[in-house]
C-alpha cells in the first residue's frame, strides 16, 4: 500500500513520460497529470442524456470525418459543463478529435461545428466498465476530491473521452478516461 501511494504522489507531481498527447490513455485506476496538445474537433451539442444518445450521435460524427476523407480518430469526447454535472442538467458537447493540421471548414446548414482546442495540462482518471451514469459518477467525485486535496484549479470543461464506444466489446472490457483541465 505504500509503494501505491508513492506512485500516485509521483505521478500527480511530474507529468508522465510520453503522455502529451490525446493517446493514448493514462493508466488505469491512477490518477494522472499529464499535458493534453492543442488539437481540431469535429463537435455536435445536445441536451439529451448521453449515455441514450451516444451510438446515434457517435455515429453522425464518424461519418462526418469519413467524408471529408480524415482517418477516424479515437477516443470520443463527451465535453461536461463541470464536475457537478448530472444527465438532463446542461448541454454536454460529443467531440471527435481531428488531426491538428486538417483545418476541416465546419459545414453549413448542419449541427457539426469545428473547433480548435488549445493545449493544456489535465489531470486524468482512466477506468472500465459500462459507459452509463452509475459507472461514471463515483470518478467524477473521485478526481473532484483530489484536485480540491492537491489545491488545483479547474481551468477548464471536464471530458469524459470513450475508447471503445462502438466496439464490440463486454462492458468490463471498455475503457474510458476523464479529464479535468487545471492550472
Amino acid at each position: 500500500m505504500r509503494i501505491l501511494s508513492l506512485v500516485l504522489v509521483c505521478a500527480a507531481v511530474s507529468p508522465a513520460i510520453g503522455a502529451d498527447v490525446v493517446l493514448p490513455m493514462s493508466p488505469v485506476g491512477q490518477v494522472w497529470t499529464k499535458s493534453v496538445p492543442s488539437f481540431q474537433a469535429a463537435w455536435m451539442a445536445t441536451e439529451e442524456d448521453p449515455f441514450s444518445a451516444l451510438d446515434r450521435i457517435d455515429l453522425k460524427l464518424k461519418r462526418f470525418v469519413a467524408g471529408h476523407g480524415l482517418n477516424q480518430v479515437k477516443p470520443l469526447v463527451i465535453e461536461l459543463p463541470d464536475l457537478a454535472w448530472e444527465p438532463g442538467k446542461g448541454k454536454v458537447r460529443f467531440m471527435v478529435p481531428l488531426p491538428p493540421d486538417s483545418r476541416v471548414l465546419a459545414p453549413e446548414g448542419e449541427e457539426i461545428s469545428i473547433d480548435l482546442l488549445d493545449e493544456c495540462p489535465v489531470v486524468s482518471l482512466s477506468f472500465k466498465g459500462a459507459y452509463t451514469w452509475e459507472n461514471i459518477r463515483p470518478r467524477m467525485r473521485q478526481i473532484a476530491e483530489w484536485i480540491q486535496a492537491q489545491n488545483r484549479v479547474i481551468e477548464g470543461r471536464p471530458r469524459l473521452l470513450l475508447y471503445h464506444h462502438l466496439a464490440f466489446r463486454l462492458d468490463w472490457m471498455r475503457c474510458a478516461e476523464l479529464q479535468v483541465p487545471v492550472r
